[in-house]
């Protein structure tokens, strides 16, 4: 520990937790010198606490904190992009591409016939993956067209309804 002492006056005093040594001033100018020693320092006594009194130092224990409560909403059954693409790979016409989460438009899901070189490829877009959105998709991947996009009549469509 590191004591500060500054000879300015007659007395001994603590400031902080340092010692201060007052006594006469040396050449009429004021003087310091540093003391080290191996004890442990004192305590600071709080701000509030009476001059000269001793203090001891108290710990507090804190309360432990309140558990976090949050509201979870509850997830319908069948929601979620792994159950949209598990279903759709086994509802889905042949050959259909699922792509979940995916832009629709502004639509929970939509169906996409794409024709190239004259073959048609069907892809299904799910932006909201809710159970009704991806039924509706897989059934509408069979109907209308077929796979060189030749009409092939009414199909309904989104028989599932809406999420």
């Amino acid at each position: 520990m590191k004591r500060i002492l500054f000879t300015l006056g007659a007395g001994l005093c603590t400031f902080a937790g340092v010692l201060l040594a007052v006594g006469p001033p040396a050449n009429s100018a004021a003087s310091a010198r540093v003391e080290t020693s191996a004890e442990a320092p004192a305590a600071a006594a709080p701000l509030d606490a009476p001059l000269g009194q001793p203090t001891t130092p108290t710990t507090a224990a804190l309360p432990s904190p309140a558990p976090v409560v949050t509201d979870v909403p509850e997830v319908p059954a069948g929601y979620g992009c792994a159950a949209a693409l598990a279903y759709l790979a086994t509802h889905a016409k042949p050959g259909t591409t699922s792509y979940c989460p995916h832009y629709a438009e502004g639509h929970p899901a939509e169906t996409w016939l794409t024709l190239t070189n004259g073959v048609a490829a069907t892809s299904i877009y799910i932006a909201t993956p809710c159970l009704q959105a991806y039924q509706n998709e897989a059934s509408n991947s069979w109907g209308h067209w077929d796979d060189t996009a030749t009409w092939i009549g009414d199909y309904p469509d989104d028989p599932y309804g809406t999420c």
